[in-house]
């Protein structure tokens, strides 16, 4: 049972340094305690735990302009963040993982600023017929990850 929830709030923008911090929490979060850990990223694309850069995107080319590329915990494909962009965790132990429960906040966190949102397919979320969050998950011994973007101004021209 959650009996302590914890904000961080990121306060660089290194994609590597931000995804470390992410896994050190990850590997130790509390049994009763549930992270909610929020960040930006200078121009970067994470991918997945298993993926190949090299059929994922256009290295050189975007290693040569400044951007970076890092490898996160969980699967899934690869993710284009820049500051435009926030990205989030969930950390907490896997008997409290819920996605439903984790996507509501997110929606509740939308709404807020008058979006209407709803989730589809592995839990993207999406307004007005376009997707504006990518999500994904991992789970490790006792604990459990979910991670995702919300795009918020993003580059998309740098995206493709």
């Amino acid at each position: 049972m959650i009996k302590h929830l914890y904000t961080y709030s990121g306060n660089g923008t290194d994609p590597y340094r931000n995804l470390a911090l992410e896994q050190y929490l990850t590997e130790h979060v509390a049994d009763d305690a549930c992270i909610l850990y929020l960040w930006q990223n200078d121009r970067c694309i994470s991918i997945g735990r298993r993926q190949n850069p090299l059929y994922e995107c256009r290295v050189d080319p975007f290693l040569s302009s400044g951007g970076h590329i890092a490898r996160r915990l969980s699967g899934g494909g690869a993710v284009y963040q820049d500051r435009g962009a926030l990205n989030f965790s969930f950390v907490l132990p896997k008997t409290a993982f819920d996605i439903t429960r984790q996507l509501s906040i997110l929606g509740m966190a939308v709404g807020a600023f008058g979006i209407q949102s709803h989730a589809m397919g592995r839990g993207d979320l999406f307004a007005a017929g376009r997707r504006f969050s990518v999500n994904a998950y991992f789970k490790a011994g006792s604990a459990a990850l979910h991670h995702g973007t919300l795009y918020v101004d993003t580059a998309l021209d740098q995206m493709s």
